[in-house]
C-alpha cells in the first residue's frame, strides 16, 4: 500500500507520516530527547482510541464501498490505508504490552513499516 497519511499528521512525524512515539495519525507532544510525555498507560489508551476511530471509519467505508466496475477508487484506496493503519496500531499495542510484561520500557516500541505488518499471518 502507499504512504500512510492522515489529516492530523503531527509536525514531528517521521518520513512515513507516523508520529514518533505514537499511533499512526495521532498528535504526540514531545520533550527533549524525542520521547512522548505522559504515562505509558495513557499512550496505550491513545492507541486504543485511534484503533476505535479507525474501526468506525472502516465500517463507514465498507458500507459506502460497492465492489465492481463502478467502484469508487478513492474509497477503495482509503479503505486500504485504514486497514494498514489498523495493522500498525495493533502491532504497536502488542509490542508495548510485551515490553511491559517482560520489564522493558514500552516507550521503546516503534511503529513498524506497512510492508512488515501487512505480511503477518492472522
Amino acid at each position: 500500500m502507499g504512504e500512510l497519511l492522515h489529516p492530523s499528521r503531527a509536525s514531528g512525524s517521521r518520513a512515513d507520516g507516523i508520529p514518533e512515539g505514537g499511533a499512526p495519525g495521532k498528535r504526540v507532544h514531545h520533550r527533549r530527547g524525542g520521547k512522548a510525555r505522559g504515562y505509558p498507560e495513557r499512550m496505550d489508551q491513545d492507541i486504543q482510541d485511534r484503533i476505535r476511530s479507525l474501526i468506525d471509519e472502516e465500517h463507514r467505508l465498507r458500507t459506502a464501498h460497492t465492489p465492481g466496475p463502478e467502484d469508487d477508487a478513492s474509497t477503495a484506496s482509503r479503505l486500504g490505508d485504514v486497514e494498514t493503519q489498523l495493522d500498525q496500531c495493533w502491532d504497536l499495542l502488542r509490542q508495548r504490552r510485551a515490553k511491559r510484561e517482560f520489564g522493558e520500557d514500552p516507550g521503546e516500541a516503534a511503529v513498524r513499516p506497512a510492508s512488515v505488518v501487512e505480511n503477518y499471518r492472522e
